[in-house]
């Protein structure tokens, strides 16, 4: 994987394609610059998939609309992001506010995908939105390449074993 972006396992082809119509929607609004109220992007998601997401009460979503202009956006790193639960609002959010363009959501070998970015700078928001969307809808995140250098889904942990043996050591 050269592109920015996650690459995932499927095992259900269905699902993905309907993933893929969602980035599609996605893409088309990024690229347009007409993002649709996030209360809209419900009715696209599967009632099955949306289990996965938390749903803040109306009075949380209130609150976070009147303080998210204010608020420091921390971009965690993908380890982190694996099998973390996100607000559905704020993946979509996180997608419109991210600096980059959305590239494609497409198979790449008969049961593995990849969603990819073409960042416009750094920090450009992290393809945390990427994790919880393919996480979302039943996929393993199998790799991701945030930097500019692909790494496994493993890899990340190791990094994190090796620099816990070295400091105790």
């Amino acid at each position: 994987m050269d592109d920015f972006g996650i690459r995932f396992s499927v095992k259900d082809i269905r699902r993905f394609h309907a993933l893929q119509s969602l980035f599609a929607e996605v893409k088309a609004d990024k690229e347009s610059e007409a993002f649709r109220e996030p209360e809209a992007w419900i009715a696209l998601v599967p009632d099955d998939v949306k289990a996965s997401f938390i749903w803040p009460t109306e009075e949380e979503r209130v609150r976070w609309l009147a303080i998210r202009n204010v608020t420091p956006i921390v971009i965690s790193h993908p380890r982190e992001q694996l099998g973390r639960t996100w607000n559905f609002y704020s993946v979509f959010e996180s997608l419109e506010n991210g600096a980059y363009d959305l590239v494609a959501c497409e198979m790449v070998a008969d049961d593995m995908a990849e969603m990819r970015i073409e960042p416009h700078g750094y920090p450009y928001g992290g393809v945390g939105p990427l994790i919880a969307l393919a996480e979302s809808f039943g996929f393993e995140v199998l790799g991701v390449n945030e930097c500019g250098r692909y790494e496994t889904r493993e890899r990340p942990f190791e990094d994190e074993e090796l620099e816990a043996n070295s400091s105790a050591t």
